[in-house]
């Protein structure tokens, strides 16, 4: 069972794949709060404004957009707990994650409720990734 170890001479203890699956479980945890809060809080009162812009097709288009970036999460949850994903991906998408959720936290002055389950879920990412480099084929980016 492999672990993750960094070289700052400490050890997480932890195997890289368990960090995968808690950084998998809260990218899936923070799609789930994506579509049902966001639909609750934001889509449904915005879209019963009745606003010109989002009347016929188009409101129809905001709340699928909605739901299918929530669907894109899961996406990306399954590509870091699936076995054998290529080092890279892992990489980037926990620097994606960790974007997302550090952009979230400054843009809204951490006032929005998603940006630390976002960042956890790439650091999360990030950390796994760095102990999984087993295959030399790999080449890890950072």
């Amino acid at each position: 069972m492999r672990k993750v170890a960094i070289d700052l001479k400490w050890s997480l203890n932890v195997p890289s794949m368990t960090l995968l699956y808690l950084a998998s479980a809260a990218m899936i945890l923070t799609a789930v709060a994506h579509s049902i809060v966001g639909e609750k809080r934001l889509i449904a009162p915005l879209l019963s404004l009745n606003i010109g812009m989002l009347s016929g097709y188009r409101s129809a288009l905001v709340r699928f957009a909605w739901h299918f970036t929530s669907l894109l999460m899961i996406l990306t949850a399954c590509v870091v707990a699936w076995p054998d994903t290529p080092v890279p991906l892992l990489q980037i998408t926990g620097a994606m994650w960790l974007f997302a959720g550090v952009g979230d936290a400054i843009l809204t002055r951490g006032k929005h409720i998603g940006w630390p389950l976002l960042s956890a879920a790439g650091i999360l990412a990030l950390l796994g990734s760095w102990g999984y480099d087993d295959d030399p084929t790999y080449r890890s980016l950072f």
